[in-house]
């Protein structure tokens, strides 16, 4: 039987609607699926590791219920807990000073402090009995301080409470001197013969000047210029102030209390408080408590992280009579106390009616946090030049971190309006900021725009700029630099190190004119038409005036083909820009040669380098090329400021304090070399192991030679010889670290 036309339109239109159906069914089936499994993703929370890939991890993330997340350090653990993606950390509480003191969200909060048989650290003021009640009373009196130089768990800014109370208590006065200096000259003006021993500031010959014209503050040291550093310091200040019959000492609440069991001591010494008011031996007071490591989550699981750390670290809480300790499954102990570094330690709680505190309102009403705003000195502040907002945000940091550690003078982030370190260069050279970490890509410009190097960033070995000038290995009209006269020019920036490098070596070897020292116009008249990205710039015009913009963008090629074809900006948009870029445009036959820097660029054997000293390598590619063949091996980068600044000396001592605290020192409450909210390269490249303020390893030397050459050239009686002379000669200044 055959069917009719209309009832093969119903059935297609059954069929139809059952197909509507199916779909609509397993779209829904997916989604319920995608729903599950991202169910499942969030109930695995993360908690902070520096080693995500450690054994102990490995042994948490079998529980199903948390798992690891790598973090550099302990801020970037507080940066990925504000944003949720991570849950739970362990901080100290240094770095929980730092956070109270930024932008930190109330949604990070304090589960619990991790505790110890030893009490907090607590700063007292032991005085002798006949002094009053106020601060005035100890002008004149003998000093015996713990010094600085030690593994305390205090900061510069505990440690310096009583001396700042003392400066405060004076007029002010803003001599033409450092804060370091002020600070040491009012200190001396105010206590009689004393004892501060250890190094005043991490500059060594600038300390040497200091404890030899304010030593009286070193009368009471076994040593006559301070150098010793106490093996007990708070025990060792109390024993200063016995054997020297001293008036006044800073220690700690533990050591006061021992030293008080004494009756002599008892009857003879009081604690002096942080108003003023003094208090028998049996009534201490103390002026600042360290405070304690904490565990900290987001608000958003911190009833599931308590949960899971009540289950699985039974002997590592302290349990009041509202928490039942639970033993039945503690096979996640071990791997969690590694990771909270609990050893010997346990976690309290700190959970009020089932709330937690946020991190800031804890730590606010555990402490006074240090405000930088009240904390400046004479007006006179670090304004440091920062161009994005995630490099502000880690000025921000940094500059919270040297306040809690009193550091002068405070650090002010100053955002440039460009998103480039050029901008930045532009803004020091108006004074609209101080310093700025510039990299050697614009040494150059530094030079014309009148600012000098303060302190240079070191460079791991793998991360140093060997410069090469390269051709295409079958092009044999190439042998020698005289060749390259008139040729094509792939450089990957106008004014960085390898357009300098180039006409150091042809200046060096008689083909360039050797009377003209405008390293624009030399570039300018040695090459043909060629590629040098950022020469039209309207922020390097002091730097082009000699130079034909037009020949020198005319081999430039924009990557984007629907932009014009010649473009010329020293950005990623231009093909042909930084290292690599002028390789691609020697192999894209728009250059006949380049000049690269060999860490920037993939080894390729179909390119020969051309050495320094005017042969041809023996092989092709740069892989194995000798560092001898390079034109020079660099530093990357270098920390400037303005020539004429007065704040040159403030500024690096500055610097010296955060190398050591912020660089050097193994526990650290901010890390200014690494990377920042999961971020690299903010304020200093991450391959920064400190800073070098002598320039004296052989990277920072043939930078500076190169620099110099461009000075020295300027020896024609001209007026630009009288800003070259000042700048050799402030930098010598600096190199020596101050001889005021």
């Amino acid at each position: 039987m055959t069917a009719t036309a209309e009832q093969v339109h119903d059935f297609t239109d059954e069929l139809s609607e059952m197909v509507k159906i199916t779909i609509v069914l397993t779209v829904f089936l997916l989604l319920l699926m995608c729903l599950l499994l991202v169910g499942i993703t969030l109930s695995i929370a993360k908690i902070c590791s520096t080693s995500p890939g450690s054994a102990s991890c490995q042994l948490i993330g079998r529980s199903q219920e948390v798992a690891c997340n790598g973090n550099q350090h302990g801020v970037d653990c507080l940066l990925n807990i504000q944003k949720n993606e991570t849950h739970l950390g362990k901080i100290t509480g240094d770095e929980a000073l730092l956070a109270a003191g930024v932008d930190l969200s109330e949604d990070v909060v304090v589960l619990g402090k991790i505790t110890s048989h030893h009490p907090p650290s607590e700063t007292v003021v032991i005085v002798n009995n006949d002094i009053a009640w106020n601060f005035v009373s100890l002008e004149g009196k003998t000093l015996c301080h713990p010094g600085y130089n030690h593994d305390s768990t205090f900061s510069y800014f505990m440690l310096q409470e009583l001396e700042n109370k003392i400066i405060e208590s004076k007029s002010p006065n803003c001599d033409n001197i450092t804060l370091l200096e002020r600070h040491i000259k009012q200190l001396s003006e105010f206590f009689g013969p004393s004892c501060r021993p250890g190094p005043w500031t991490q500059n060594d010959k600038f300390d040497k000047t200091l404890k030899t014209k304010y030593s009286s503050l070193c009368k009471l040291c076994t040593n006559e210029h301070c150098n010793e550093n106490y093996p007990q310091p708070f025990n060792d200040s109390l024993k200063c102030l016995l054997r020297k019959n001293a008036d006044v000492a800073v220690t700690t609440l533990q050591e006061a209390q021992l030293f008080f069991q004494n009756v002599a001591n008892s009857n003879r010494y009081k604690y002096m408080c942080k108003d003023g008011s003094v208090k028998s031996s049996s009534t201490p007071c103390s002026w600042t408590k360290t405070l304690p490591d904490l565990v900290v989550a987001h608000r958003s699981v911190v009833g599931q992280m308590k949960n899971f750390l009540q289950k699985n670290l039974g002997s590592h809480i302290n349990y009041n009579l509202t928490l039942t300790r639970d033993t039945s499954n503690n096979k996640y102990e071990e791997p969690l106390v590694d990771l909270l570094e609990l050893q010997q330690r346990k976690i309290t709680f700190l959970e009020n009616n089932g709330d937690f505190l946020s991190l800031k309102k804890f730590v606010n009403d555990y402490t006074t946090v240090p405000n930088p705003e009240t904390s400046k000195q004479c007006d006179r502040t670090l304004r440091w030049c920062t161009y994005s907002d995630l490099e502000t945000k880690k000025c921000k940091w940094l500059r919270q971190a040297a306040v809690n550690w009193g550091i002068q003078p405070v650090v002010e982030c100053v955002q440039s309006e460009g998103d480039d370190e050029l901008s930045c260069l532009d803004d020091l050279k108006k004074g609209s900021a101080d310093i700025v970490v510039a990299s050697s890509n614009y040494a150059y410009i530094s030079l014309k725009k009148e600012l000098t190097s303060i302190a240079f960033p070191e460079t791991d070995t793998r991360y140093l700029s060997q410069i090469f000038v390269v051709k295409r290995a079958d092009d044999s009209s190439i042998k020698s630099f005289s060749d390259l006269k008139g040729k094509s020019a792939c450089i990957p920036q106008f004014g960085g190190k390898e357009h300098l490098s180039l006409i150091d070596t042809t200046r060096r070897l008689g083909i360039t004119d050797d009377t003209q020292c405008d390293y624009g116009k030399l570039l300018n008249d040695f090459i043909g038409d060629s590629c040098v990205p950022g020469v039209r710039s309207s922020l390097i015009k002091d730097s082009t005036d000699l130079v034909d913009k037009d020949k020198m963008c005319r081999r430039c090629k924009a990557i984007n083909q629907t932009k014009t074809a010649e473009y010329c900006n020293a950005d990623v948009i231009n093909a042909y820009f930084a290292s690599q870029g002028a390789v691609n445009c020697l192999l894209n036959n728009d250059g006949d040669f380049a000049v690269v820097s060999k860490k920037d660029v993939l080894n390729d054997t179909s390119l020969t380098a051309l050495c320094k000293n005017d042969s041809l390598a023996s092989m092709n590619g740069l892989l194995n090329v000798n560092t001898d063949c390079a034109l020079f091996v660099l530093a990357s980068s270098e920390v400037v400021l303005k020539n004429d600044s007065s704040k040159k000396s403030d500024i690096q001592l500055a610097l010296y304090e955060f190398e050591k605290w912020f660089g050097q020192k193994l526990r650290k409450p901010f890390h200014l070399f690494d990377k920042f909210d999961n971020e690299p390269d903010l304020l200093f490249l991450d391959s920064t192991p400190g800073l070098n303020f002598e320039g004296n390893l052989p990277y920072m030397e043939e930078y500076q030679r190169l620099l110099n050459n461009v000075l020295d050239c300027n020896t024609s009686g001209s007026a630009s010889v009288i800003s070259s002379m000042s700048f050799i000669i402030s930098f010598v200044l600096l190199t020596l670290c101050f001889t005021f």
